[in-house]
């Protein structure tokens, strides 16, 4: 900001560029919508396209209620007796190998050494959103089901990334009738489970792991706590 106080020309469409670009960084998304509006059209900057795109499929998630919608008849599933629990995960091994991936393996061993038949579907547009294009719908993973969503359809946000994962394990609902739904942070996939499970009248496990606003100030730095994204992350958890 203070450099773009000292801007000679602040109208410019140069210098409005920047701050739509700034405001969206820095998590004000009511701000950056507001100066987006204010140099419509933009249709040929390819950055303020993404960044309008972004902002309309985070707009539903501004409600904390909001679930996405599944279409097709809502009925209920007979649980299959052998135990099954379906997870729903942002991403996994082998693709990703990271604290989070690697915590979510030793769930799925616990849950098998316990006599639970365990069940994996990650997120739409895994593992493609992480680079790694041609992923099969289906594999073993140390000898656990991994169901792949969508998994070329690359990367998507908000409330697109929710209706599609959520018609995507509604369908392996159906195929495998668990006995409970079980995901992990953040509220993203919680809103997904939640919508997939009172249609089919099973329970939701929600696996607390971290707070995503925490995350974003902390890499934020001072203010971060003040921040549009921070305070609805939180109200949305």
């Amino acid at each position: 900001e203070a450099i773009m106080s000292r801007v000679a020309y602040p109208q410019a469409l140069g210098a409005r560029r920047a701050r739509v670009i700034m405001a969206h960084t820095r998590g004000e998304e009511s701000e950056a919508l507001r100066r987006l509006n204010e140099i419509a059209p933009y249709e040929r900057d390819t950055a303020l396209v993404r960044i309008a795109e972004r902002l309309a499929n985070l707009a539903p998630l501004r409600d904390p209620a909001w679930l996405p919608t599944i279409e097709g008849e809502a009925e209920p599933v007979l649980p299959d007796e052998r135990g099954r629990v379906l997870h729903l995960l942002t991403n996994s091994l082998p693709a990703t190998q990271s604290g989070y991936t690697l915590r979510s393996a030793s769930v799925m061993a616990a849950f098998a050494a316990i006599g639970f038949e365990p069940h994996v579907a990650t997120r739409a547009g895994y593992p493609s959103n992480a680079m790694k294009l041609g992923a099969p719908e289906q594999e073993e993973v140390d000898g656990i089901d991994y169901r792949r969503i969508e998994p070329d359809a690359g990367l998507l946000v908000g409330a697109e990334i929710a209706r599609r994962t959520a018609e995507g394990l509604d369908r392996l609902v159906t195929e495998l009738a668990p006995v409970a739904l079980h995901t992990t942070t953040n509220h993203l996939n919680s809103r997904i489970a939640h919508a997939v499970a009172r249609r089919r009248g099973i329970p939701v496990v929600y696996e607390v792991r971290g707070f995503i606003e925490e995350t974003f100030a902390s890499r934020f730095g001072p203010g971060g706590e003040q921040t549009e994204r921070y305070r609805r992350e939180r109200d949305a958890e």
